[in-house]
C-alpha cells in the first residue's frame, strides 16, 4: 500500500513497471491511495496504459454506508475504538474521565449523519472524536458542526494545556509580560510557530528537530521536550518528532497559524536542506491553500516565498505542482518571477529539464507532466519577441516528450507549433535562431512519418539536411552531430518514399559520420552510431546486399545489448528494435535456427514494452509479432506459431488504424498480406483467398 501516491508519481511508475517487468514470486496486490485524480495519475495512464486502466482500477474510496444507519453503526464502532484499552493511553486526561460510560451514551446522542460528508472515513472518525470529546466536557455530542475545525480547535487546547503543565507559560521561559493573558497569548503564538515547522518539515531527527523548536525563539530543549510529546516518534525510529497527523487537521492547523503569523512560512522553509524535503513542504502548503478560507492569502505567501527566493524554491515548486490539485500558488510563483527576471526563470526551467532522463520508459508519462508545466508557464509570459524563443523552446522539449510516451497526435501538433514559432524567429534573425529552426524541423519530420504523412516528413527532413549542410559548412565541430542525425532521419524518409538508391547513399554518410564522431567521444556517440547504423543495415537489405545488410545488423544488436545492459530503461526500446531487425537479416540469410530465436525475442522485449507503456510500444509489438510471422513463412518453420503470431499483429494493427489510419493502414494491409501467405503454406487456400481478395478487390464491371 502506497500512501500519498500522488506526491511521488516518478517511484510510483517506477514500482508499478518494475512489479510489470520483473513479476514477484506470488501475487501482489498494490494500492494506491491518493487525496485526488489530478495530473499525476492522466500521467501514469499515459505511461502504463496496459497496465493502469481508468476503470475499474481508479474508483474513489466510497462511502462506508450509504444510508445514515448503517453510518451510525460505523460511528459506534469508531467510538468503541477511541474508548478501548489501548486507545485510552492517547486521549486527554483518560485516567480522569469515565469513557465507557460517555461511549455508551453517545448512542443515543449521535449527531446528524446524513450529510455526504460522512461518507468519508476520516470525516466520520474525525466527528465520532469530536463527539466523544464534546460529551467528556459537558457540551452536546448531537451538536458536531465541522469535525475538521472542531477537532483544530481541540488540538490547540490540548497543545496550550500541556505547554502550561511544562511550564512553557512561566514568566521569562517564552515571554516576558507581566500580565498573564497576555503572556499566555505570546507564548502560544511562539509555539504554534513551531508546530507549524513541525508541519512543514516532517518528522525530523534531532538537530532539524531542535532548529523547528528554535521558531519559538525560547529554551529550545524545553520547546523540543513539549513537540515530542504531542507527536512523538514511532518506536525505534531516530526522529525526535513523529508526523503531525492525520493530514488534513494537520494542513488546516498550518493554514491557520500562517494566516494568523505570515512570517512563519519563510522562516521554517530555511530550516528545509534537501529538495525532497523543499518539495514535501511545498506540497504541503499548496493543500493547506486549496481551503476557500485560506486561499487567497495563503497563495501569495507562495508565491511570494518562490519569488524571493527562486534559486532555493523554483526548482522544487515544478515538482510540486505536478503533485497537488490546485498550484495555484506554485504557478503564481514561477509567474512573477519570470516577470521579474525571465532569463533566470528559464535557467530555473532548464535546470529541471535537464535533470529528467533523455530516454526513459518508466519515467515517460511523468516527464511529460513536467514539460507541460514549463510550456503553461512560458505561454503565460510571451508577450513579446525576447520570451518567444523560449517559449519555442518548451514546446519542442514538450514534443519530444509526448512523442516518447505515445501520444503521438498531440506530439505532432506541438512539434508543428515549435516549426511555426521558430520560422517566425528566424525570418527575423536567420544567423540567431537557424539552428533552433534546424532541430524543429528536424523533429516536425520525425512526427510526420510517424503519422503516415510521409511526403511531408520527406520535404522537412530534406529541408533539415540542407539547413544543417549550411550550419556545418561555417561550422563543421558543433553542427556535424546535427547534420549527422538529419541526414540518418532523411535516409529513413527517402527509404518509405521509395527511393532506395538515395536512401542507401543518405544512411551510408549517417554511419561515417557517427564513426568518426564515436571515435572521437565514445560514451556521446554510441547510441548514435547504433541507430545509423541498425537503420544502414536496412537500406542495404532494400538494396539487396543481404550479407553487408547483416553484417551491419548483429553490430547494431552488439552495440545496443552493450547500452541495454548499462542502462534497461533507456536503451531497451532500441535493443527490441535492432533484434527484430536482425531477425529479418537472418531470414534473408536462410539461417534459420538464429532467425527464429531471434525474432522471438524481440517479440518478447516489445511485450515487456508494451505492457510498461502501450500508447508509445504496441506499433511496435505489432511490427514485431509481424516480422516474427514473415520470419517463419521465409523460412517455412513453425507455421502454426507463425499463424498465431500474425493474427494477433492484425489484431493490433486494426486497433492502431481505427485511430491513426493513415499512420497504419499501409502496415496492416502488409500484415494482412503475411497472413494470407502462412494460410496459403498451411493449404487453407480458401481463406488466403479471402483476405487476398479483400486486398485487391476485382474492379467493378457494373
Amino acid at each position: 500500500m502506497a500512501d500519498y501516491a500522488e506526491t511521488r508519481p516518478d517511484r510510483m511508475a517506477r514500482l508499478i513497471a518494475d512489479l510489470v517487468s520483473q513479476p514477484p514470486r506470488h501475487p501482489v496486490r498494490l494500492l494506491l491511495l491518493t487525496r485526488h485524480k489530478g495530473a499525476w495519475w492522466e500521467g501514469l495512464r499515459t505511461e502504463l496504459p496496459h497496465v493502469v486502466s481508468e476503470d475499474p482500477l481508479l474508483a474513489p474510496l466510497s462511502p462506508l454506508a450509504a444510508e445514515p444507519a448503517e453510518r451510525a453503526g460505523w460511528f459506534d464502532e469508531a467510538i468503541a475504538a477511541f474508548t478501548s484499552p489501548t486507545a485510552l493511553p492517547a486521549l486527554p486526561d483518560a485516567a480522569t474521565v469515565d469513557w465507557p460510560t460517555i461511549a455508551a451514551r453517545l448512542r443515543d446522542r449521535r449527531p446528524d449523519l446524513t450529510d455526504d460528508r460522512y461518507g468519508n472515513v476520516l470525516t466520520l472518525h474525525m466527528a465520532a472524536l469530536v463527539a466523544l470529546l464534546r460529551a467528556a466536557a459537558g457540551d452536546d455530542p448531537a451538536q458536531v458542526g465541522d469535525p475538521e475545525r472542531e477537532l483544530v480547535a481541540h488540538e490547540r487546547r490540548y497543545q496550550r494545556r500541556i505547554a502550561a503543565r511544562r511550564g512553557l507559560f512561566n514568566p521569562g521561559v517564552l515571554s516576558s509580560r507581566h500580565d498573564v493573558d497576555e503572556r499566555r497569548r505570546d507564548a502560544t503564538g511562539l509555539l504554534d510557530r513551531a508546530v507549524a515547522g513541525a508541519i512543514l518539515l516532517g518528522a525530523c531527527d534531532n538537530p532539524t528537530a531542535a532548529a523547528v523548536a528554535g521558531l519559538a525563539g525560547g529554551p529550545v530543549h524545553d520547546v523540543l521536550a513539549w513537540l515530542g510529546s504531542l507527536y512523538p516518534p514511532t518506536v525505534g525510529s531516530p526522529t525526535a518528532i513523529g508526523l503531525v497527523q492525520p493530514d488534513r487537521l494537520a494542513e488546516r492547523m498550518l493554514a491557520q497559524t500562517l494566516m494568523e503569523q505570515p512570517d512563519v512560512l519563510p522562516a521554517a522553509s530555511v530550516l528545509l536542506d534537501q529538495q525532497p524535503a523543499i518539495v514535501n513542504a511545498l506540497t504541503v502548503v499548496s493543500r493547506a491553500a486549496e481551503r476557500p478560507d485560506h486561499h487567497q492569502q495563503l497563495t501569495e505567501q507562495i508565491a511570494s516565498l518562490i519569488d524571493a527566493h527562486p534559486a532555493r524554491y523554483a526548482p522544487a515548486a515544478q515538482y510540486a505542482a505536478v503533485a497537488v490539485t490546485h498550484p495555484a500558488g506554485l504557478l503564481a510563483g514561477l509567474h512573477r518571477y519570470g516577470q521579474r527576471d525571465l532569463p533566470g526563470l528559464v535557467a530555473t526551467l532548464n535546470l529541471v529539464a535537464a535533470r529528467l532522463p533523455r530516454y526513459s520508459v518508466s519515467l515517460a508519462g511523468y516527464i511529460t507532466q513536467i514539460t507541460a508545466l514549463h510550456v503553461t508557464v512560458l505561454r503565460e509570459l510571451t508577450d513579446d519577441e525576447h520570451t518567444l524563443p523560449d517559449l519555442a523552446m518548451s514546446v519542442n522539449n514538450h514534443a519530444l516528450r509526448l512523442a516518447e510516451a505515445g501520444r503521438r497526435s498531440e506530439a505532432l501538433t506541438f512539434s508543428q507549433e515549435a516549426v511555426t514559432l521558430r520560422r517566425e524567429l528566424a525570418e527575423a534573425n536567420r544567423d540567431a535562431y537557424l539552428p533552433d529552426l534546424a532541430v524543429s524541423v528536424n523533429n516536425h519530420a520525425l512526427r510526420l512519418a510517424e503519422a503516415g504523412r510521409r511526403s511531408e516528413a520527406l520535404t522537412f527532413s530534406q529541408e533539415a539536411v540542407t539547413v544543417y549542410r549550411e550550419l556545418a559548412e561555417a561550422n563543421r565541430d558543433a553542427y556535424l552531430p546535427d547534420l549527422a542525425a538529419s541526414v540518418n532521419n532523411h535516409a529513413n524518409r527517402l527509404a518509405e518514399a521509395g527511393r532506395r538508391s538515395e536512401a542507401l547513399t543518405f544512411s551510408q554518410e549517417a554511419v561515417t559520420v557517427y564513426r568518426e564522431l564515436a571515435e572521437a567521444n565514445r560514451d556521446a556517440y554510441l547510441p548514435n552510431l547504433a541507430m545509423s547504423v541498425n537503420n544502414h543495415a536496412n537500406r542495404l537489405a532494400e538494396a539487396g546486399r543481404r550479407s553487408e545488410a547483416l553484417t551491419f545488423s548483429q553490430e547494431a544488436v552488439t552495440v545496443y545489448r552493450e547500452l541495454a545492459e548499462a542502462n534497461r530503461d533507456a536503451y531497451l526500446p532500441n535493443l527490441a528494435m535492432s533484434v527484430n531487425n536482425h531477425a529479418n537479416r537472418l531470414a534473408e540469410a536462410g539461417r534459420r535456427p538464429e532467425a527464429l530465436t531471434f525474432s522471438q525475442e524481440a517479440v518478447t522485449l516489445r511485450r515487456e514494452l508494451a505492457e510498461a507503456n502501450r500508447d508509445a510500444y504496441l506499433p511496435d509489438l505489432a511490427r514485431g509479432l509481424w516480422v516474427a510471422a514473415w520470419v517463419r513463412h521465409a523460412l517455412n518453420a513453425d507455421l502454426d506459431n507463425g499463424l498465431a503470431l500474425i493474427a494477433e499483429a492484425v489484431s493490433l494493427f486494426v486497433a492502431l488504424v481505427e485511430h491513426e489510419p493513415e499512420a497504419f493502414i499501409g502496415l496492416l494491409r502488409a500484415a494482412l498480406a503475411t497472413q494470407a501467405d502462412i494460410l496459403q503454406a498451411l493449404d487453407r487456400t480458401a481463406e488466403a483467398d479471402e483476405i487476398r481478395t479483400l486486398l485487391n478487390p476485382p474492379p467493378d464491371r457494373s
